[in-house]
């Protein structure tokens, strides 16, 4: 599954080290919404959690 258009300004929001809250403010959205998108990409990119996202999009920009 391919990540949306917002999914994808979160990861590179995780990327440079925001927390939830961070995004949120970031983004002018709620931490709710973080957390949706965030559950949505650990769906779509079949992660456990932040780290192994972190690492994954670590890799790809190499």
């Amino acid at each position: 599954m391919k990540l949306t258009r917002r999914e994808i300004e979160v990861c590179l929001l995780v990327m440079e080290g925001y927390a939830n809250k961070d995004i949120s403010n970031s983004m002018n959205i709620s931490l709710g919404t973080v957390k949706i998108n965030m559950n949505r990409i650990f769906e779509k990119l079949n992660l456990d959690d932040r780290l192994h996202l972190n690492v994954l999009l670590h890799q790809l920009i190499k």
